[in-house]
């Protein structure tokens, strides 16, 4: 399939209606982010995530050579807690990515959202790590999640997603 959509018109994106606290989820293509969370404000949808096709397949890629102990990312560059010997390939449900933000201490301003690549035996683990170093964490993503994410986003950017009940075309509107 070829896609029609470029990678950087395609988006995942999560928020709440304003006033309610249920999370909702949707696949948006968009000439750009700006333009998506302006539509989406205009219609009381505050956009609390949001990530191109093109921002995830750099994540997969990153994830790809963190599971298989690649050179391509240094050992500093993420949170190992689930090392393995050399030459071996993690599992993909052992290797992460994960979005927060530091509470207090005055690292960083609380408003700004930061994200990292881990390794830990489960999602738990690394979640429960990162916290009792002070940081509130927002998602956790497996590499396995983020190649099924992927895999769906690619099928949006052929028009090929199946279930359009969560795409929103905003080239259509």
């Amino acid at each position: 399939m070829q896609p029609v959509h470029p990678d950087n018109h395609v988006f995942t994106v999560a928020g709440r209606v304003a006033g309610l606290g249920d999370q909702k989820g949707a696949y948006v293509i968009a000439t750009s982010p700006e333009e998506l969370v302006a539509r989406f404000r205009d219609w009381d949808f505050e956009v609390t995530s949001i990530a191109s096709l093109a921002d995830v397949r750099q994540s997969v890629e990153i994830l790809d050579a963190i599971a298989s102990c690649s050179a391509e990312v240094g050992a500093e560059e993420y949170l190992d807690l689930f090392p393995v010997e050399p030459g071996q390939r993690r599992q993909s449900s052992n290797v992460f990515t994960f979005v927060g933000k530091y509470v207090g201490g005055g690292r960083v301003s609380e408003a700004t959202a930061m994200a990292g690549f881990g390794t830990a035996a489960d999602a738990s683990a690394l979640s429960g790590y990162l916290r009792s170093a002070g940081f509130d964490v927002l998602s956790v993503m497996s590499h396995s999640e983020a190649l099924d994410l992927q895999a769906e986003m690619r099928l949006v950017a052929c028009d090929a997603l199946a279930d359009e009940a969560h795409l929103v075309n905003l080239k259509e509107l």
